[in-house]
Parts: structure tokens; C-alpha cells; sequence
């Protein structure tokens, strides 16, 4: 099967199949356009903040920018997905009384993910998917349309009476990692959370490592540097950044921030 790639200044499509492949386990990352995920193939779960959800063919995920996510895949499965991504604003003109933009920001962060083949109405969003990553001489046009096709369906399934699929959200691992994302501004260490919870430090980064594939400390730092990345691309300044997100000095925060993103807290992306 060949691969797909289409990639502008505004949006990047891609159709992926892995067969055999190495066991790939993607590190908690976020992104500052949105993504949306639909999954062909394989045996998956979808880590999204401080939820996991467990993919089926025909399912699609919707993730939107600086949303912490990764992919668990058992690479002894083929894995085929379609990947988007995209700035929400790309439609924002057509997009009356922000309808679209209401499933990326009216939930809360890793809630309302998932959407079963079972929520469309009929099978032509699957259509709408296929087309975009088949090959034509309009491969731009092609994609926008589709894609905004898609987004008008998903907006629907969001503003109905559609029960969306709940991920695992109430066993220990979640309830310190929930607590965690709650706390980021405030001190946070090892000792403390695992008096909180009554584990030991062992048993602490096992929960850390099984659900994100990092230790404790990497996630802790991982999610106030991209709250932080979110906040300077929202226009604060650097100083009150590093406050806001649990930094109890400047230099500290501007060391790791150039670490993890190659830029300095002063460069502002979009």
C-alpha cells in the first residue's frame, strides 16, 4: 500500500500503513494545530491528557492544539491511519457562530475525543476521508473540501444527543495524573505525590511510565513547558509565564524550555 503526504502552510495530510514495524510508542507531545485521527487498522490506545481510549476501525479522534496525547500501538498488527493536521481557524469564515470551533474548545481537555463509526449518520464520512488522500490533480481543493466536510459532521455528532464514547478516567493512575495537570503551578515532587496517594516513588513512575511513556519528573516538566508554550503564544510575557506554570526561577524555566523546543521563551511561534 502506498503512502500518502500532502503538506502546505495551513495544513498536513497523511495516509500511513506499518507492517511489519518496531514497537512504537510515541512520547506525550502536543501540537500547535489541531489533529484529527482516523484510524483504519492495528491495536491502539490513544492516551489524551489524563484519558485513554481504545480505538476500533472506522473511529475518529479529534485533538486540539497543545491537547498532551500519544499513541500506544501493538506493532504486531498492521497499522493504518489517515493523520490531519490543521488551524481550526481554516474555516472560520464559513463557520457561523463558531458551530465547528465548539468541538475543539467547549470540553474539557482529553473529555469528548472519540468518535465511533457508529455516531455518523451514514458511511460517507468515511468517504470524505478516503478522498483526501487519493491523488488528483486538484490534491488542495480535493483536501479542503473534504475536510470541511468531515469538521460540519463532527460539529453535529458534538451539538446533539449523541453519547460519546467515555474513556478510563477513574482508576488510580488517573486520579495523580489528573491531579498533576490540576496542580501545575504550584510545587510539585515526587515525595509529595506519593504521600498524597500512599505509593511508593517505585510505584509512582510505573503509573508515569505506563500511561505516558516518560518518568514522573519528565511528565510534570513536559506539561508545564507546553502550558507554557500555549501561554507565550497567547501573548505573556516570559517572566510571568514561568510563574504561572511552577517555575520558581527564570533561568530554570528558560534552560528547559530551549531544551525541549529548540527556541527561547522570548521567540514567538504560531
Amino acid at each position: 500500500m502506498k503512502d500518502f503526504y500532502f503538506e502546505n502552510k495551513d495544513i498536513r495530510v497523511e495516509h500511513k500503513y506499518d507492517f511489519p514495524m518496531s514497537r512504537e510508542l510515541c512520547f506525550l507531545h502536543t501540537h500547535l494545530n489541531a489533529e484529527l485521527y482516523y484510524f483504519l487498522s492495528g491495536d491502539i490506545k490513544i492516551h489524551i491528557d489524563d484519558s485513554i481510549y481504545v480505538a476500533s476501525k472506522g473511529d475518529v479522534f479529534l485533538i486540539r492544539p497543545n491537547e498532551p496525547h500519544y499513541f500506544e500501538v501493538d506493532p504486531n498488527f498492521p497499522y493504518e491511519r489517515i493523520v490531519i493536521n490543521f488551524d481550526p481557524e481554516t474555516f472560520a469564515k464559513f463557520d457561523g457562530k463558531d458551530y465547528i470551533k465548539s468541538c475543539f474548545y467547549n470540553r474539557k481537555s482529553g473529555q469528548k475525543n472519540q468518535y465511533c463509526a457508529s455516531c455518523f449518520k451514514d458511511k460517507a464520512y468515511s468517504k470524505y476521508f478516503m478522498d483526501m488522500v487519493t491523488p488528483s490533480k486538484s490534491n488542495e481543493v480535493n483536501i479542503y473540501s473534504n475536510l470541511f466536510m468531515i469538521l460540519s459532521e463532527i460539529a453535529d455528532i458534538f451539538n446533539s444527543d449523541i453519547v460519546l464514547e467515555v474513556p478510563f478516567t477513574d482508576s488510580l493512575d488517573s486520579q495523580i495524573i489528573r491531579y498533576v495537570n490540576d496542580n501545575l503551578e504550584k510545587p510539585l515532587n515526587l515525595n509529595m505525590l506519593c504521600e498524597r496517594f500512599y505509593i511508593s516513588r517505585s510505584k509512582l513512575n510505573q503509573i508515569f511510565n505506563r500511561n505516558t511513556g516518560i518518568s514522573t519528573w519528565d511528565y510534570i516538566l513536559n506539561k508545564r513547558l507546553n502550558k507554557a508554550k500555549a501561554l507565550l503564544v497567547a501573548g505573556y510575557p516570559s517572566t510571568r509565564v514561568a510563574e504561572l506554570c511552577g517555575f520558581s526561577n527564570y533561568s530554570t524555566f528558560y534552560r528547559a524550555y530551549i531544551k525541549l523546543f529548540g527556541v527561547s521563551p522570548s521567540y514567538r511561534s504560531t
